[in-house]
């Protein structure tokens, strides 16, 4: 038996090779392989963090040779998977300020790993070998105590801050950081991505901003219909036109992928893409993904969350209203649900010793699978109606 993948989100930046890629469930911490070809996730392992409450340890992975390094978000340690001998070894990570570590940003360059803490606002190398580690602060000014978006060009590090508009370039040869000030901008910047000659910023207002260290061009031609979901006000008006400057950031992601920035909304309306070189803003029309009033009510009050950039052109993202990944072809400029599977074992290492709600009609459908899992490996033999007793079966 085997169910849709379209329960979860998961941990973003997703680790390709071959016909495989490698992520973390982030709500289970649970380590996953994806067979590209045969649209199966497969369970590999549950990262051994203790307590009961998984959310956000590790958000993170990355691959070198036989190992994969599980990277902490919420978590205070660096998990190694063996895949030969399928087990784990830890890093634990000194964090005297007890600040989460956000170490969601990661490169290999020679034989280290380059891992961003966003909490710490430092740059973490991890030698590969010997599992040894180094710790260089990024030096930040002000009130720059948390890090928003971090990117590698070439071999120097660019972060940003939720707190200010200035931009801190880490050379990993050096280890020395330059910070750059920029007067033209006057919000807070979440995010920046590079497309081979300029930088491309954003933050809070309905602006995207062109920076190459020496000037500044400001993008404002968004489309009129472009805005903020109301997902926390009860508010006739489902969309927030009429505001140039939101509370939280425009997107959870802007990429430079071919001709085109593509900016994956946050909690806005419209995934965009802005042609690089005549700054001309288009929008994807994806079927199904206008939100209702009723869908503005979910659990998560987001628009998207970034899943993959995969061969260089294709972009995956998951629709919270939807529950499935979207993957962007940024050639052909469309989009189509991956419906992918979970194999069972995945599938109930996922969703162990968590709480299913029966008045969520896909959380009901899958305890009805999963006590279908159950049955069939004789676990359970619960053919009574009551879901009280079939969940007091299947939990006992």
């Amino acid at each position: 038996m085997k169910a849709h993948m379209n329960f979860r989100w998961s941990g973003h930046d997703w680790n390709f090779e071959n016909n495989s890629a490698w992520f973390i469930d982030a709500q289970s911490d649970v380590l996953c392989c994806l067979d590209l070809q045969l649209g199966e996730c497969k369970f590999v392992a549950k990262i051994p963090n203790e307590g009961v409450d998984k959310f956000m340890l590790n958000t993170k992975c990355i691959k070198v040779n036989n190992e994969i390094f599980c990277m902490p978000c919420y978590g205070d340690r660096i998990w190694i998977y063996n895949i030969m001998h399928a087990t784990f070894k830890n890093i634990k990570v000194e964090n005297h300020s007890q600040d989460k570590l956000y170490m969601e940003s990661c490169w290999k360059y020679g034989n280290k790993l380059y891992v961003v803490s966003r909490g710490l606002t430092q740059v973490i190398i991890v030698d590969i070998n010997t599992k040894e580690i180094e710790y260089y602060p990024i030096g930040v000014e002000g009130d720059d105590n948390f890090l928003s978006c971090c990117i590698k060009v070439e071999t120097k590090i660019y972060c940003t801050s939720y707190n200010s508009s200035r931009i801190y370039q880490f050379d990993m040869d050096s280890k020395e950081t330059v910070v750059y000030t920029i007067p033209q901008i006057k919000e807070n910047l979440a995010l920046i991505c590079f497309d081979g000659n300029k930088f491309w910023l954003s933050g809070y207002s309905k602006k995207i901003y062109v920076w190459d260290t020496n000037k500044v061009e400001v993008i404002e031609n968004f489309p009129k219909q472009f805005g903020n979901y109301n997902f926390f006000h009860n508010s006739a008006q489902l969309i927030d036109h009429e505001l140039e400057k939101y509370d939280t950031q425009l997107f959870c992601r802007i990429e430079a992928v071919g001709n085109y920035i593509w900016a994956i909304p946050y909690k806005t309306n419209f995934v965009l893409y802005i042609d690089k070189n005549t700054f001309e803003i288009h929008v994807l029309t994806i079927k199904d993904e206008e939100e209702t009033k009723k869908s503005l009510q979910r659990r998560w009050k987001f628009k998207y969350f970034w899943q993959y950039l995969r061969d260089n052109r294709y972009i995956g993202i998951f629709s919270l209203k939807n529950n499935y990944i979207l993957e962007i072809d940024t050639i052909e400029l469309k989009e189509a649900p991956k419906n992918y599977i979970l194999d069972n074992d995945c599938l109930k290492s996922i969703w162990d010793q968590q709480i299913l709600y029966e008045s969520h009609s896909m959380q009901k459908a899958l305890f009805d699978r999963l006590v279908m899992v159950n049955d069939a490996n004789g676990i359970v033999n619960d053919k009574q109606n009551k879901i009280g007793n079939r969940i007091y079966s299947f939990l006992k």
